[in-house]
């Protein structure tokens, strides 16, 4: 693999920019031209998340029932269970023995603790958290549909060409990296600043861990399938492929879901009873930094319309140029970022295949 530098890279040359972290928050308070300048970008970033750890003056934290715990006293040690123990190699065999992670947290976990008031204007369905997660729900939901519904018919008349495999692949992967990415954002930068003042539920990073396992194990069945495609074998063949991505994605599905509504429901309010709005932005910035430009289309694509697109953006105070010019032209649709991405599966819906213009390809 690449070094997550030397992607960035990769994937701003092939957004076409060259505007290296064209950060949303960053751009809100400077010129035009300081924004379009990467230095000094990255310096206003680091300037504004530097501000906003020398005001996070803390006396205690919150532990993840919400009890306060004084600084320096020692944490209660996570009792040994269930969450962390083995699963078996087939997650739809183990799916009728184990509650879906975050499942049963999430339903007998107790109310988190009040936010503060400085949230009130700012619901849970527009956090920049719940947002991600929402990118990979739609993700999970285009996946099964596309192995499930389309791929199954294109098997089922015959109509299934070699480089759809590819394309399988290619999407797939994209959403192996999106998952990795933000779990690794949590690991690394979120939950890191969020101990700082509360405790994290040390059962959201065991998840994540269980949730990667599964996830390679569907990856290992998606990369059969597609190159069953590829090879061009034939329907006999191809369906009991086809039923093994099924019987290793539609669990991890469930797991996916439900850890992510336990981090909505637990981990955001958490967050949001220690953190103000502006402390927020300066984390979501050090998260920013590390993510390609071109990530900002799959950030926005659950959104409805472009309409909704250019709201968010005008709201997120992005400089009118960096919007108009860079940032709208890669989230709009048809932009940067679908043809990059979603084109990969609208190619397979259609059974034709477009060049990167967006031109059909004899």
């Amino acid at each position: 693999q690449q070094p997550r530098q030397k992607l960035n890279e990769q994937m701003i040359g092939d957004c076409g920019d060259d505007l290296a972290r064209a950060d949303l928050t960053a751009g809100a308070a400077q010129p035009a031209a300081v924004a379009a300048d990467p230095a000094a970008v990255k310096i206003a970033l680091e300037d504004s998340a530097a501000a906003a750890e020398a005001s996070g003056q803390q006396n205690g934290k919150l532990e993840g029932n919400g009890r306060m715990v004084a600084a320096g006293a020692t944490e209660p040690t996570p009792a040994a269970g269930g969450e962390n123990s083995a699963k078996p190699p087939n997650a739809a065999a183990a799916a009728s023995t184990q509650d879906p992670i975050g499942q049963t947290a999430s339903a007998d976990a107790p109310a988190g603790p009040t936010p503060l008031a400085c949230w009130d204007n700012f619901p849970p369905e527009t956090d920049g958290w719940v947002m991600a997660h929402n990118a990979l729900r739609l993700d999970m939901s285009d996946f099964e549909s596309m192995v499930d519904t389309t791929l199954r018919e294109r098997i089922a008349n015959s109509t299934l060409e070699r480089w759809m495999g590819r394309n399988l692949q290619a999407w797939f992967d994209h959403f192996v990296q999106n998952v990795q990415a933000h779990h690794d954002h949590e690991e690394t930068i979120f939950f890191p600043e969020m101990n700082k003042r509360v405790t994290v539920p040390p059962k959201m990073t065991a998840d994540h861990e269980e949730l990667m396992a599964a996830i390679k194990r569907c990856a290992a069945t998606t990369t059969a399938f597609s190159t069953g495609i590829t090879e061009g074998k034939p329907a006999a063949e191809l369906l009991p492929l086809l039923e093994a991505v099924l019987a290793e994605f539609l669990p991890m599905k469930t797991e996916m879901l439900a850890h992510l509504d336990e981090e909505e429901k637990i981990g955001l309010p958490l967050f949001r009873s220690a953190f103000s709005k502006k402390e927020a932005l300066a984390i979501e910035a050090k998260i920013q930094r590390d993510l390609p430009i071109i990530d900002l289309g799959w950030f926005l694509r659950p959104m409805a319309s472009d309409a909704d697109k250019k709201r968010w953006l005008i709201e997120s105070k992005v400089p009118p140029p960096v919007r108009r010019f860079i940032l709208f032209p890669i989230v709009r649709k048809g932009g940067k970022y679908d043809k990059k991405y979603t084109r990969l599966m609208d190619e397979i819906i259609a059974g034709e295949r477009k060049s990167s213009s967006g031109c059909s390809v004899m």
